[in-house]
């Protein structure tokens, strides 16, 4: 898929998305191809993907809520991290597929509804780069090690050279 995305940009005079310093905008060529891309290889398939994520998404929690009434009464310790898990990479999966939802539906919609260059400007390409800073944070925020923020007074282990151990117990 990704290589079909990237191959009619190999025709650079007229195939192609430019940024136009003008309206503060991305334009795609005024072209067959230039509409072919912007209609199929952007549009259909961001919505192909979007509609199968939350399919996904929609049979996890499906899945999740099942299994929870199945194993209400286990108590096992590794059962319930795993669960932990689980749900925390779902809940990291529907907030990211906010977030994509967010980006098309601004830049496809929401850009239509006004022409003021600031407007434009905001619902196209700055919400287009918050959507892909706020999902760098997703991503920080549920798989960060908070052991990386332990205080420099708690001790640390060292280690060392297995040479280093082996002198130290002559």
């Amino acid at each position: 898929m990704a290589i079909g995305h990237i191959v009619p940009y190999f025709w650079r005079e007229t195939c192609y998305v430019a940024y136009d310093p003008v309206s503060w905008t991305w334009v795609f060529g005024d072209t067959p191809c230039g509409y072919v891309i912007t209609t199929y290889t952007d549009y259909y398939s961001s919505v192909a993907i979007f509609v199968v994520m939350s399919t996904l998404d929609l049979s996890t929690f499906t899945m999740l809520v099942l299994y929870r009434r199945k194993s209400h009464l286990t108590s096992d310790s590794e059962t319930r991290r795993r669960r932990r898990v689980e749900i925390r990479f779902f809940t990291q999966s529907c907030l990211q597929g906010i977030l994509f939802f967010y980006e098309v539906f601004n830049f496809y919609y929401v850009v239509t509804l006004n022409t003021n260059q600031w407007f434009v400007f905001m619902t196209s390409t700055f919400a287009w780069e918050l959507c892909h800073c706020l999902d760098g944070l997703v991503v920080v925020v549920f798989h960060f090690k908070r052991s990386f923020l332990r205080k420099a007074s708690q001790p640390t282990t060292i280690f060392s050279k297995a040479s280093d151990i082996k002198s130290n117990k002559k």
